[in-house]
């Protein structure tokens, strides 16, 4: 009998294999939490690499509550809420903006993550290099930036080249290409972003 994980990693190592039936029975511990047929995936409510960080429960013991996906990330499970939830447990009822941190330059569960290159425009602290907008939701997997036309990079602090600034117009890359972030930008170019050009441009 050939368990699941094949003879030279039955039960891909997280578990134990039956000699009698070939099944495996999975490790289900503190230590890690794995399930399907070769002990391959996490069980529900578990996540992270060893499958050893727990998923947040509501008091019911739903994962999420049930309006959520488990994640793995800074160490623990994190839940990423449907649209209309927000919270630890997504239990909170988007009904307005209470999902939704009051400050522009923040997000997170507690509204203490800070967005992206936060920046002072006119005497106002705005995220995203003042070129763009941060998601700002009360969970730990926001904070990304959405930048406006002719920006890019993580905190919108590229510019495109040919960019007509001050004109109201973005003509990206001369609108003859796309913009992407500088894989290797210069301490003399460190905000100019390049150009990937349409055929017949360059």
């Amino acid at each position: 009998i050939t368990c699941p994980g094949g003879p030279g990693d039955p039960c891909s190592g997280h578990g134990a294999c039956s000699e009698l039936t070939g099944l495996c029975k999975c490790q289900n511990t503190t230590a890690g939490a794995w399930a399907g047929a070769a002990c391959s995936m996490c069980a529900e409510g578990w996540t992270g690499p060893t499958c050893s960080f727990e998923c947040p429960r509501n008091t019911s013991g739903a994962v999420c509550g049930g309006h959520g996906q488990c994640m793995y990330g800074a160490e623990k499970g994190t839940c990423t809420c449907s649209a209309d939830r927000c919270g630890l447990t997504c239990e909170i009822v988007d009904e307005g903006d209470n999902c939704f941190c009051t400050s522009l330059v923040n997000y997170g569960e507690q509204c203490t993550l800070e967005c992206p290159n936060p920046t002072y425009d006119r005497g106002l602290l705005v995220p995203c290099s003042g070129h763009g907008v941060c998601n700002n939701r009360k969970e730990a997997w926001s904070g990304q930036c959405t930048c406006d036309a002719g920006y890019v990079g993580p905190g919108c602090a590229e510019v495109c080249p040919g960019l007509l600034l001050g004109s109201g117009t973005a003509q990206v890359c001369t609108g003859h290409g796309s913009c992407y972030p500088n894989p290797n930008p210069t301490l003399a170019m460190e905000t100019l972003a390049a150009c990937a050009c349409d055929p017949g441009y360059w």
